[in-house]
């Protein structure tokens, strides 16, 4: 092997994975918005506005009609952030359709998996937040995520001093089964 040969096999050598660097997310909807004509669909982008993952009315997930949990890994690129929002229309009687969506924008984490949940909440029906806001138990909060302390690393339980804080960072989201097992 030449010497050119022998740094480059040292140079690959001495180079490790990379730290594996994610946002593990689940899609829940509360079970009285389960009915056959619920739709439910995600969109995601980073913070450079390049599209990851769905953003147009034929991309949808099965979670309003049956009302099983979803779920889908994130892992950072070239971005430090991005933006996750579940959007759902559900056939509210009397009323006809209503469109109803949780979001959530948060960095990255170096070398952590984080759990987030996303859930389309009945207590969000009527309520209208302002563009940098989404609502979350009733109420309206930030979209972005500032604060890393209420993090919950993927698969474990959130911190109990958090749980009267933000459920989409504190609501949980258990590995999946082949993870489980």
């Amino acid at each position: 092997m030449t010497r050119i040969g022998w740094a480059a096999l040292l140079l690959l050598l001495s180079c490790g994975d990379p730290e594996l660097t994610q946002l593990f997310v689940c899609y829940e909807i509360d079970p009285e918005l389960v009915s056959a004509g619920t739709t439910t669909r995600v969109c995601a982008f980073d913070d450079s506005g390049a599209i990851l993952t769905g953003c147009d009315d034929g991309t949808r997930i099965q979670l309003g009609s049956d009302g099983e949990r979803r779920s889908q890994a994130f892992v950072q690129a070239d971005a430090e952030r991005v933006e996750i929002t579940l959007e759902g229309t559900v056939n509210r009687p009397g009323v006809g359709e209503v469109e109803l969506s949780q979001s959530i924008d948060m960095p990255f984490s170096p070398g952590r998996i984080i759990d987030v949940t996303l859930r389309l909440e009945n207590a969000c029906l009527d309520r209208i937040c302002p563009d940098d806001e989404t609502c979350v138990s009733g109420r309206c909060v930030p979209i972005a995520i500032l604060n890393e302390r209420c993090f919950t690393e993927h698969g474990d339980e959130p911190d109990p001093l958090c749980a009267d804080m933000d459920s989409r960072l504190t609501r949980g989201c258990p590995a999946p089964a082949s993870e489980a097992e």
